[in-house]
């Protein structure tokens, strides 16, 4: 189990206590891996370890790389063949767009003739980047190390992820929600009582992404989640990103419609 785009956490990031969550993750599922990795195919790290421990278990085998779209399964390929075969130029081409890799392209790489082999990415129905057009990618989906954004928040409080989704928040006491997210995603804290003249007036405008071309398609699922203030949780939006929650509140999560949402301890 590879989890790419290590580089995009802030730079505080323990890599240990990722790898100690995906663990956790992994077990929830029931999901029985030989090995958990974190990687960045960007940056470089940790690339040697995972590519000894793959030609350990392999036993002379080919080594496929799946995975959904999006998440480097080509880039990874690229910086396995830079760090270890000294290409300079990437071999296989990388895209934010979805499909991009449509067969399986097979490389000579290991000394006994067997293959890395990219496969084309895996179509998660649930996600994001399948309700909106490609020109909002740019904006969802990060390229440098997330800046995260701690706001105070009070009762009646709406917090918007550009117009992605927005949680409306039911608290006694000042709870703090932390964005993880593209830092070109505007994030807009209101009141309660200016929700309905910001979808009106500003979604696919201030709130954006969506763009205004993309706003008469959207529709918002809800979800209603009980935080008892214990153990800080985190919501997690299918390929945009994910908020932090420390404090015991009620919130509404409105979120775009046939998307996946996940609750989670925090990382």
């Amino acid at each position: 189990l590879v989890a790419n785009k290590f580089d995009l956490l802030p730079k505080s990031t323990k890599p240990q206590k990722v790898l100690d969550w995906l663990l956790r993750e992994a077990e929830k599922y029931s999901f029985p891996v030989l090995s958990t990795h974190i990687i960045s195919s960007k940056k470089g790290y940790f690339i040697d370890e995972l590519v000894n421990v793959i030609d350990l278990a392999r036993n002379d085998r080919d080594v496929y790389f799946l995975g959904v779209a999006n998440v480097g399964k080509s880039s990874l390929i690229n910086a396995i063949l830079k760090r270890f075969s000294g290409r300079v130029d990437d071999l296989i081409s990388e895209s934010m767009i979805p499909g991009t890799t449509l067969n399986e392209i097979k490389i000579d790489f290991f000394d006994d003739g067997k293959y890395l082999i990219d496969t084309p990415g895996l179509i998660n129905e649930k996600d994001t980047l399948n309700q909106i057009l490609p020109l909002s990618y740019k904006k969802i989906l990060p390229k440098n190390e997330i800046k995260p954004l701690t706001f105070q928040i009070f009762n009646d409080n709406v917090l918007f992820l550009g117009g992605l989704a927005y949680l409306k928040i039911k608290t006694l006491e000042k709870i703090s929600i932390i964005t993880y997210t593209s830092n070109e995603l505007y994030i807009h804290r209101a009141k309660l009582e200016n929700l309905d003249k910001l979808l009106k007036e500003q979604l696919g405008y201030l709130l954006t992404p969506p763009s205004p071309d993309e706003i008469k398609n959207i529709k918002y699922a809800k979800k209603i989640i009980n935080f008892d203030g214990v153990n800080k949780k985190t919501i997690w939006f299918s390929s945009f990103g994910f908020v932090s929650v420390i404090g015991k509140c009620q919130i509404e999560v409105n979120y775009i419609d046939k998307t996946d949402l996940y609750i989670t301890n925090a990382m």
